[in-house]
This record gives structure tokens, C-alpha cells and sequence, in this order.
């Protein structure tokens, strides 16, 4: 199809990271695509279903998908979810990355920081956000190594930066709060990375 020709075509143009006051950032980038008359004959049905597609190729952890009548959506156990999480913590298979998202001034358009936020993409289901991945560690008990690998990955992202930025945020679990040995987590983790803690903020809402 013309429209998966050209929609591959921006994929990729905008897949190409780039650097932002010093960060990298490494775009990814889902494409719902859906026609006219097939799927609908208003501008609103079409962007309303091609929405849906752009949503089935994010669950499918990018790429580019047509839209179809009945998307399957499979929805699953969350026993089998925990299992999954504690072999990735383990050094298996997908294990949660970090994604940076710059944060840029209305006033100068300069870049005034950045975000750093943990993204599960989950084997073979759709990439689970933060708040809902902080729960399913608190019922599994993974609080804490997935703690220790956000910090890990930042402190390394910060310390393969080339030229210098803004302070980095990281939001770690809530949860960690709880925890009487925080201080001396991140203090080892920082002495240990080499980073300056003024490059590391802490977002804990």
C-alpha cells in the first residue's frame, strides 16, 4: 500500500536519535493507519480509527498497523505477569527500560531539564506504564530491584553523557519511601557511578 510505503518512510526519518542541552534522545514510533472509504467516509471516523491502530502497533511495541473491525486484545494473567517481571529483574528478557523526555521552557524554548521514567514492555502484551508496573512490583515484592535497576540505568545514562545538561528527574516507586535503608541505596549507587548528585533529582509524587 501507498500509505504503508510512506508512513514506513517518516518512521524512519524520525527514529534517528538526537541530542537535546546534552541528552540523547531516542525516539520510538507507532503509526495507525486507516483509509477511506474502507474503514470510514468522515474525517472523524478515520482519525478515531486509525487512533485505535496507532494503539495496537504501541501494544505491539511499535511499527506501523491498518486498522481492523476487531483488534484482539489479549489480556494477561497477573500471576503470569509477576512471574515475568522477577525473571527480568533477574537478568532475563526485557527487562524495564529507562526513557528520557526532555522538558523544554514556553519562554526561551531552551531545554530546562529532563525526565527519567521506567517502561515495561511486557513479553508478547502491551508496554505497561510506571504507576501500574510500581503495583504489580508491590504485589510481587520487587519493589526493591526494580528500584536498584532504575537507579542503576540512569546513573549510567547521566554518566555516558558527552557535554553537560540540566539536573535529570527520576520518579522512583512511592513505595520506596517505606524503605528505612534509602538514603544508603542511593548514596551507594551514586558514589558508585561516579555521577555528581547535582545532576540527579528525586520526584517521589
Amino acid at each position: 500500500l501507498q500509505a504503508t510505503r510512506l508512513a514506513e518512510k517518516l518512521r524512519r526519518s524520525l527514529l534517528r536519535p538526537y541530542q537535546v542541552a546534552g541528552y540523547l534522545a531516542d525516539p520510538g514510533v507507532s503509526v495507525g493507519i486507516a483509509l477511506h472509504p474502507q474503514h470510514g467516509d468522515s474525517v472523524s471516523a478515520l482519525l478515531r480509527r486509525s487512533e485505535l491502530a496507532m494503539f495496537a502497533a504501541k501494544r505491539r511495541g511499535g511499527g506501523i498497523v491498518i486498522y481492523a473491525d476487531r483488534e484482539p486484545v489479549a489480556r494477561p494473567d497477573p500471576a503470569d505477569v509477576e512471574r515475568a517481571l522477577a525473571q527480568a529483574l533477574r537478568g532475563g528478557s526485557r527487562a524495564p527500560e529507562i526513557w528520557v523526555r526532555p522538558q523544554l521552557s514556553l519562554d526561551s524554548g531552551s531545554c530546562a531539564g529532563a525526565e527519567a521514567f521506567v517502561r515495561w514492555r511486557q513479553p508478547g502484551f502491551s508496554v505497561m506504564h510506571p504507576q501500574e508496573l510500581f503495583r504489580t512490583a508491590e504485589k510481587a515484592e520487587l519493589i526493591r530491584p526494580l528500584t536498584e535497576l532504575m537507579f542503576d540505568r540512569t546513573l549510567a545514562y547521566l554518566a555516558r553523557r558527552e557535554t553537560p545538561g540540566p539536573a535529570l528527574t527520576l520518579s522512583p516507586p512511592p513505595q520506596l519511601l517505606a524503605e528505612p535503608e534509602l538514603g544508603d541505596v542511593i548514596a551507594a549507587r551514586l558514589a558508585a557511578s561516579g555521577v555528581d548528585r547535582s545532576e540527579l533529582l528525586l520526584d517521589f509524587d
